[in-house]
């Protein structure tokens, strides 16, 4: 199951986030930046907090030795991850270092810029970088297996399954698709048509895909495709889920 990060629900945000990013990143003099940079910045205009704190003191009440158990330091991380993902910045000589491309410095202009064209076009690029985002990604190891754009799938998908897709069906069929060639696509909406009007079909199906991640994970694993989707206009909240 391709794993999502979930850092933020709000497209809008990541415009901001990369915005304060580069304008961290171009204060200190040095192209390159790390997690421990994305939190300084972030916290320091209240986007991170940990345990009702802010700024600098919120690093300090989420400081673990345990890096897996620091909220903020997991927060930036997950940023990061997807940042990478929009092609908003690249790894720099590793994983845990980072520099803003082009492309990120473009956008994070969205605010300054008093220019509604160049905004569209910001907004343009950032719906085709979500269009784009694929695995095996070279910025991210993770899912190398899969060859799978799985915000283009859903597009391109739709026509075959009535129109319309639930949050579930996304999770559990668009997540876990291993190729996004056209015959996989036609396999997989002949199955989610099934599961529609066949009962039990699709709780075994999501049982199958879980393995060992709760429910409650991979539930998360959507809150930026439904937020992508919404805010672009690809797709409205119409129908209510429907399996059996």
């Amino acid at each position: 199951m391709i794993r999502l990060p979930n850092p933020k629900s709000d497209i809008q945000e990541y415009i901001k986030i990369i915005s304060v990013i580069n304008a961290y990143v171009e204060q200190n003099g040095s192209p390159n930046f790390n997690f421990d940079d994305i939190s300084k910045s972030l916290t320091s205009i209240g986007n991170i907090s940990s345990q009702k704190a802010f700024g600098s003191k919120a690093m300090e009440a989420s400081f673990r030795d345990d890096k897996s158990l620091d909220a903020v330091f997991n927060q930036s991380k997950a940023l990061s991850e997807v940042l990478r993902l929009l092609g908003l910045i690249v790894s720099d000589n590793n994983q845990h270092t980072f520099r803003i491309t082009k492309f990120g410095k473009f956008a994070a202009s969205y605010s300054a810029t008093p220019r509604d064209d160049f905004k569209n076009q910001i907004l343009k690029l950032i719906a085709h970088s979500f269009l784009n985002v694929n695995y095996k990604h070279p910025q991210i190891i993770a899912n190398d297996s899969l060859t799978v754009k799985p915000f283009l799938a859903t597009l391109r998908i739709l026509s075959l399954i009535e129109n319309f897709i639930t949050k579930d069906e996304f999770n559990f069929y668009i997540l876990s698709l291993e190729d996004d060639s056209d015959s996989s696509l036609k396999d997989t909406a002949t199955e989610i048509l099934s599961t529609r009007t066949t009962k039990n079909k699709f709780q075994s199906n999501k049982k199958r895909v879980l393995g060992a991640i709760s429910e409650n994970t991979a539930s998360n694993y959507t809150r930026i495709p439904m937020a992508f989707f919404k805010s672009f206009g690809l797709l409205e909240k119409e129908e209510p889920e429907r399996h059996s």
